[in-house]
C-alpha cells in the first residue's frame, strides 16, 4: 500500500489532507479482495498507514485495510487528496510503478 504514498510526491499539485472518517462512509473502487490481506491487517498490531482516498470519498489504495477496519466498524485513518478519482487514477496511469 505504502508504494501508492508516492503519488503524493508525483502530484504535488494536488492539495491533501489527514483525517480519522468512519469505514462506512468510503466507496471502494476495486470489487476483489483478498481474504488473506484483510486477515493480516486485522492482525497487525502497530501504527496504521492511513488509506488513500479521492476528494469524492472513493478509496485509491488502501482497501484491504479499508475492509478489516470496516469489518469491525473501526473508524480508518485516511489521507485524502482535493482531487475526484477519476483525475487521481487517470494521474496514477502516467506513473504505472506507484
Amino acid at each position: 500500500m505504502w508504494k501508492a504514498l508516492i503519488l503524493g510526491a508525483l502530484l504535488p499539485q494536488i492539495d491533501a489532507t489527514e483525517e480519522v472518517v468512519e469505514s462506512d462512509t468510503l466507496p471502494p473502487t476495486q470489487a476483489e479482495y483478498s481474504q488473506e490481506k484483510v486477515d493480516k491487517a486485522q492482525a497487525f498490531t502497530g501504527d496504521d498507514k492511513p488509506v488513500l482516498v479521492a476528494g469524492d470519498g472513493h478509496i485509491l489504495d488502501g482497501h484491504h485495510q479499508w475492509l478489516a477496519k470496516s469489518q469491525i466498524d473501526a473508524p480508518v485513518k485516511v489521507v485524502r487528496f482535493n482531487a475526484p478519482i477519476e483525475e487521481l487514477l487517470t494521474a496514477m496511469q502516467d506513473f504505472p510503478a506507484a
